[in-house]
């Protein structure tokens, strides 16, 4: 073999080895020097926000309580009834927004207002859930007539004159419910069509005393 093919030879080699290797065989063999800066860590995506809303229903009546955008459709459940749906009395939203509550009584039962995030005696709240806060809003109900009852006993209480005498029975009768006093000739009704509690004195005009539920308030009723 002579000296050209020799080197020849040799050359191929180095080349091959080279192709084969790669960068690694070339900086193992002082050719080439070669380094990768390593990317810095992601930071992970932050989780979206979730904000919640819970509403409680309280006393002793039967209603419900619905919202806008939809979400919340809470009630109070009656005894010894099945429902194929369960109260849904909390909700959780994606980002902050304003929600619009609306209460509905049942046929025999009066709503006694707002407590929490709401208040007042309007039926229908708007709310503003906040980011990462648990809203909590309260809608108390009684019974119309254990309303009526209680509305009656403290009217007798603090206006003896003209309700007389104290404790007479109440009666329900078409739209009323009612007390009838015989030593004054005098009659307090609570409507159950519009919620107002009436007055009717002797030989007098029918006067409209104001909305229970407010009057309830004022006079404590539970």
């Amino acid at each position: 073999m002579t000296v050209l093919k020799m080197l020849l030879k040799v050359e191929l080699k180095a080349e091959l080895k080279a192709a084969v290797c790669g960068l690694a065989c070339m900086a193992g063999l002082g050719m080439a020097h070669v380094s990768f800066a390593a990317e810095p860590p992601k930071a992970p995506a932050p989780p979206p926000q979730s904000v919640g809303l819970e509403v409680i229903t309280t006393g002793k009546g039967y209603g419900s309580v619905s919202s806008s955008p939809s979400g919340i459709s809470c009630y109070v459940p009656r005894p010894n009834v099945n429902y194929l749906i369960a109260p849904d009395c909390s909700e959780v939203y994606a980002t902050p927004q304003s929600i619009t509550l609306t209460a509905r009584t049942d046929s025999d039962s009066t709503f006694m207002g707002w407590e929490g995030a709401c208040s007042g005696l309007a039926k229908i709240c708007t709310v503003t859930v906040s980011p990462l806060a648990l809203t909590t809003v309260r809608a108390r109900y009684m019974g119309t007539l254990d309303l009526g009852d209680c509305l009656f006993d403290w009217l007798e209480t603090n206006f003896p004159a003209h309700v007389a005498p104290r404790g007479t029975r109440t009666v329900s009768a078409a739209t009323y419910h009612f007390r009838y006093y015989p030593a004054t000739d005098s009659y307090l009704g609570l409507s159950t069509a519009d919620g107002h509690v009436y007055f009717l004195p002797a030989h007098g005009q029918l006067l409209d005393l104001g909305d229970a539920s407010g009057a309830g308030l004022a006079a404590a009723c539970k």
